[in-house]
């Protein structure tokens, strides 16, 4: 049997994951991986694509307060153990959305273990915090005082109580408490994360409390180890408690100016510092007590903190060494918006960013223009034979970004635009301008005509099947731009930039399989809502999300059937076909477990 991780995606969760499926477990991952935040979406992304290169790993999309779903996983899968690390995270940010952290932690925590218990798991390991002590001051064990100063370390502290009041002889259960747990592939919002950042970056750093906190810095693969442990002890049947909690610290509290010290000679760069008063929710101290923790399991967290430093230091410059994201521009005689277009790129309000500027035979001073600018991140690169379908090619061929927003000069010449689209497009999908345009000499557009498949065919196998790829202004009709604001009745052309905020923001056309799967029933490159609806029965039924829920709902199939329950696997291929009825996997596989639900009836 398998163990299930909650919080797969995230950052102690990736780790242990990664640490059960070398050691030979079977392992899935469950997580809702639904980060805005462009850089923690990106790391989710790629902690998952590393995961699933172990054949013993499979995820499953979900949250923790979703019960249908929850019922669903462990109506598919056998587990032996739950180590449930999902939660919301950060003690300011609690502050300011006290109600989901509650709902997150301590409503999907009651959810989570009660199920767990009645699908006879037999042990139920959760991840608690250091917050749950409060302001202390010493040294914690395990039978300190609570006293927690912010509402995520009073939801972990409920978290405890739940839990421990399902434990049984037969369903035991253990906390961790970690305390300032960092390390490689860890959390944006973790303040020797942002002083990685912003060191690399050159911008000051604050150090809140004048930069007097103490804190038990504890390296992951130690808090992984020790959980691991845990987990080795349950299976071998070495342990006797119905329930435990457990401090999970290396018991070296250091001072954040040593960190700090150690992060500069680590990335070779000096820090600007600026000291500040404490926060709402800082503690002074984190000091662990792990006596009992090496008592019972014989280990105890070792790991320096220079040693850390330098561990994670050699991952993010690994890692960072390319910039976030790629802005990609095809011009041609633009030599009077290039400059505004330029200004538009470099004071949007993504730091983390490449500029690659493509000339597609410019006949007046573009190139000119462009080099006035004297910035390391712009690249001005010739196309050797002008057309805009080998222009943008060639832009990504050069790219060295995680992700790419692609746009024609002219479409990003007024100022803001370009952090607006940035900021509505979700990280992972490609931004292409809506349109390739035919000129004469003279700069004057002559005609028009939208993207073709083919193009965005090659774009998306350049970067990749986990990009998607979305479409400006044109490939929507006159109607529909006016419908969201997006038209400019002097032009006579919806401008890419403000309608592609606006389409983004309602979830509208913000997929290449969505898109593609509508261009083939009309053969044309633009419908309308009307046009759907005319044409199919139901309009969910081409969506990009009812595709993605009908995929989940066929997998969870497949992995009944495989597990020898057809009349499971009945169900599920029921709510996938629900969800898109034209789907002919599912199709199959209902047929599938028809068969073999009436063989097993026949026996």
């Amino acid at each position: 049997m398998s163990i299930l991780v909650t919080g797969a995606a995230g950052f102690i969760g990736f780790h242990l994951s990664k640490r059960l499926v070398e050691e030979g477990f079977p392992v899935t991952g469950l997580d809702i991986a639904d980060a805005q935040e462009p850089l923690l979406h990106l790391l989710q992304k790629e902690r998952l694509d590393y995961l699933r290169s172990f054949q013993g790993f499979r995820f499953v999309k979900c949250d923790v307060r979703d019960v249908n779903l929850l019922e669903n996983v462990f109506g598919s899968f056998e587990f032996s153990q739950v180590a449930h690390l999902a939660a919301r995270t950060g003690v300011r940010d609690s502050f300011e959305k006290p109600q989901e952290y509650w709902s997150v932690n301590v409503e999907g925590t009651r959810q989570l273990v009660r199920l767990s218990k009645e699908k006879q798991v037999g042990h139920f390991l959760f991840a608690s915090s250091s917050s749950v002590y409060g302001e202390g001051q010493g040294i914690s064990n395990e039978q300190s005082p609570l006293g927690p100063i912010s509402p995520y370390g009073e939801t972990k502290m409920e978290m405890e109580k739940i839990v421990a009041s399902f434990a049984d002889q037969q369903f035991r259960t253990t906390g961790v408490r970690p305390f300032s747990v960092y390390g490689p592939w860890g959390r944006p919002d973790m303040a020797y994360f942002k002083y990685a950042k912003k060191i690399s970056e050159g911008s000051p750093i604050e150090l809140f409390n004048f930069g007097e906190h103490l804190r038990d810095f504890t390296f992951v693969d130690d808090v992984v180890e020790g959980i691991f442990r845990l987990i080795l002890a349950h299976r071998d049947g070495h342990t006797s408690y119905q329930s435990a909690i457990y401090n999970l610290g290396r018991g070296k509290p250091e001072r954040l100016t040593d960190l700090v010290k150690y992060l500069e000679t680590a990335l070779g760069v000096k820090a600007q510092i600026q000291k500040i008063e404490k926060q709402a929710g800082d503690v002074g101290l984190t000091w662990s007590d792990t006596s009992g923790f090496e008592k019972d399991f014989h280990f105890k967290p070792h790991t320096s903190l220079k040693e850390g430093i330098d561990r994670f230091a050699e991952w993010w410059l690994e890692t960072f060494k390319k910039p976030v994201i790629s802005i990609q521009m095809v011009v041609k005689n633009g030599e009077k918006f290039i400059a505004s277009a330029i200004m538009s790129a470099l004071n949007q309000t993504f730091q983390d960013f490449e500029l690659i500027i493509v000339d597609d035979g410019s006949t007046d001073n573009t190139q000119g223009e462009i080099g006035r600018f004297k910035d390391s991140r712009i690249k001005l690169l010739v196309n050797p034979r002008p057309g805009l379908s080998r222009a943008r090619q060639l832009a990504l061929c050069e790219s060295r970004g995680q992700w790419s927003a692609i746009f024609d000069a002219d479409d990003i010449s007024h100022l803001e635009r370009l952090s607006q689209c940035l900021k509505a497009v979700k990280p992972g999908i490609v931004l292409v301008g809506g349109q390739m345009e035919e000129m004469n000499e003279e700069g004057e557009v002559i005609s028009r005509c939208s993207l073709y498949p083919k193009e965005m065919d090659e774009i998306r196998k350049r970067l990749g099947r986990s990009y998607s790829v979305c479409h400006g202004a044109s490939l929507f009709n006159t109607d529909l731009a006016r419908s969201v604001g997006g038209y400019d009745e002097e032009k006579g052309l919806g401008e890419d930039e403000d309608l592609f905020v606006r389409l983004a923001q309602r979830g509208t056309f913000c997929n290449l399989d969505d898109f593609l799967i509508q261009r083939r029933i009309h053969r044309k490159s633009v419908c309308t809502d009307d046009q759907i609806k005319r044409a199919l029965l139901w309009k969910k039924m081409f969506s990009a999300q009812s595709l993605e829920l009908s995929t989940y709902w066929s997998r969870l199939g497949k992995s009944a059937l495989r597990g020898d329950n057809p009349r499971m696997a009945l169900s599920y291929f029921y709510r996938s076909l629900q969800s898109c009825p034209l789907k002919l996997n599912s199709w199959w596989g209902g047929l599938t477990a028809i068969i073999h639900y009436l063989r097993v009836l026949s026996q």
